[in-house]
């Protein structure tokens, strides 16, 4: 199957999923007031890590092992392994938290006492995450992308329908999200459990989950560094700004962040590239070319989302929430440079089969993303959080880069990649300026935007026939094949 074809299927599931952050969003925005919004953004930054992290990273070691193993009955044993440790190890350890948070309260500086809040939240992405782990990266390595992309619309369609009658038909505020939230967690984890006993035996395998958790284990400060990215600034606001600023910040970070399911979809399409390169070295000089591809599309659709984000916030949601135009276009730019990330991380964790090296880089960069906001968030707010956000994925992009021309063999062609980030930069510049005009005016400023950009690499010669060809069989024949065939 095509690799962009395939992108785009995954890229369904994926908008089923994390896209509609943004339309619950939007949704929130029009039925929560700032400081509520503040409220839950706080409570989720908490946490949305906590049952992945105590998995132990082994999610990587699932699609890894998948094919470092190349016996059938090994690969089902430690699938089976993985399911059963990922399962049963948060559970322990949020029965411990979850009495703790009843015995006592959590207070933030201006949110009041959170505990409940939270314990709704942990155990709502427990179930939502961990049961899935599994079944979820079998699927993405065996490239079933049509069933991944049907369990996420499934669970997508379960969430959204709670949320309309609690949250929006039945009022029940910051309480109601997390409701809906765990009670989809309820529905779809036996379906998950279901799915992956149908590949394996249960059983533990402790050699394998050795194994596993050797390559894994590095990860874990790893993952750590990424939350501290990702949702670290919530906290920060939460203790120098009012919980109110906290939810204009949020719901600009969910409008720029709409853009990162775009990228995830893209990197689960080419990732199992980068996998098999890792047993069949011939395919490595394919690998720069394809990421370069990769790095154009995401530039493009980086463009049209931060371009758009400042008509759809001013359209949708009430003026108490406008000031999140001035967050979506740097966290847009956030997101590509995390893009720009996955091509190196990919070629050291996938092709090169290494793990030990990464974790410091993203730890680095997540310390300098925590430094930044501690010292420039109480003075300037969120605006430099926003920043921030953008700052702490260029630092990782760099670092990982230097590393993977000492580790992996893949020369990527950065003259090309630097013309696309340049362009996409300017481009933006360009919409923040003449967007305030109008929305009118701004909405024909970005139709030319991506026309100028478009141009510009056709004449740098970065989108080329090659491009182009890739580009028509995603829009035209993305269904037309079956997505466990080989990627050409």
């Amino acid at each position: 199957m095509s690799t962009l074809r395939l992108g785009l299927t995954y890229a369904l599931g994926d908008v089923a999923l994390k896209g509609l952050s943004l339309i619950l969003a939007l949704a929130y925005a029009n039925s929560l007031s700032t400081s509520d919004y503040g409220i839950l953004a706080i409570v989720t930054a908490i946490s949305a890590p906590v049952a992945l992290f105590l998995g132990f990273g082994l999610k990587a070691a699932v699609f890894h092992f998948h094919f470092a193993l190349q016996d059938t009955r090994e690969q089902r044993s430690f699938q089976a392994t993985a399911w059963l440790f990922t399962v049963a190890v948060p559970f322990v350890v949020l029965l411990l938290v979850d009495t703790l948070l009843g015995r006592n309260v959590l207070v933030l500086p201006g949110t009041g006492d959170i505990s409940t809040f939270l314990r709704f939240a942990l155990w709502a992405d427990y179930l939502n995450t961990t049961f899935k782990l599994v079944i979820q990266e079998i699927l993405r390595a065996e490239e079933k992308a049509k069933v991944y992309t049907a369990l996420a619309f499934g669970n997508a369609a379960t969430l959204l329908l709670l949320v309309i009658l609690i949250v929006l038909f039945g009022r029940q505020g910051v309480m109601g999200v997390l409701v809906a939230m765990l009670l989809t967690g309820i529905v779809w984890a036996p379906v998950y459990a279901i799915m992956t006993a149908r590949y394996h035996v249960l059983r533990l395998d402790l050699g394998l989950l050795m194994r596993g958790l050797k390559y894994s284990l590095p990860m874990q400060p790893h993952f750590l560094a990424h939350w501290l990215l990702n949702l670290s600034d919530r906290l920060i606001l939460g203790w120098f700004a009012p919980t109110a600023d906290v939810g204009v910040y949020s719901l600009g970070y969910r409008v720029g962040s709409a853009y990162e399911v775009l990228v995830t979809a893209g990197n689960s399409s080419i990732m199992p590239r980068f996998a098999r390169a890792f047993t069949k070295g011939e395919l490595v000089p394919s690998l720069a070319r394809l990421f370069t591809y990769f790095a154009l599309f995401m530039g493009f659709l980086a463009l049209a989302a931060g371009a758009f984000s400042d008509e759809a916030i001013r359209l949708l949601v009430p003026k108490s929430y406008h000031g999140a135009t001035a967050i979506s276009k740097w966290i847009v730019m956030g997101f590509f440079a995390l893009a720009m990330y996955y091509g190196p991380m990919n070629a050291v964790t996938l092709t090169a089969g290494q793990t030990s090296g990464v974790a410091k880089f993203t730890l680095l960069a997540g310390f300098i993303n925590v430094v930044a906001n501690l010292l420039f968030v109480p003075r300037f707010g969120v605006q430099a959080a926003a920043i921030n956000t953008f700052v702490g994925y260029v630092v990782l992009f760099g670092l990982i880069l230097r590393h993977s021309i000492r580790v992996a063999r893949v020369s990527f062609e950065l003259p090309k990649l630097a013309a696309i980030w340049l362009f996409l930069a300017v481009g933006l510049l360009i919409d923040s300026i003449v967007a305030p005009a109008s929305i009118a005016l701004g909405l024909a400023t970005d139709v030319l935007i991506l026309i100028g950009f478009v141009g510009i690499m056709r004449g740098l010669r970065v989108l080329d026939s090659g491009a182009i060809e890739q580009a028509t069989m995603l829009l035209g024949s993305s269904f037309k094949r079956s997505p466990n065939r080989n990627m050409s």
